[in-house]
């Protein structure tokens, strides 16, 4: 899905839609493919304004992951 998207479309809409799928992947118990597409939508979302649902979505669940991953590495 992501890879077919326009180039020319809304970026919003493209990340918004990334940040969905990053969600499902996480549900269903695929983390690793989940923490990928949130640091994409971070990563294309540096050097923008803040403010934007996607990317402070997408910052918010790298930081819930990454803290999950090092609660159950401590364990």
């Amino acid at each position: 899905m992501i890879a077919r998207a326009p180039y020319n479309g809304d970026p919003e809409l493209l990340f918004g839609s990334m940040v969905l799928l990053a969600r499902e992947y996480e549900r269903s118990g695929k983390k690793d493919e989940a923490l990928a597409l949130y640091r994409r939508v971070a990563h294309q979302y540096q050097h923008a304004d803040p403010g934007y649902a996607a990317n402070e979505e997408a910052k918010a669940a790298i930081a819930r992951m990454e803290h999950a991953r090092a609660q159950s590495s401590a364990d």
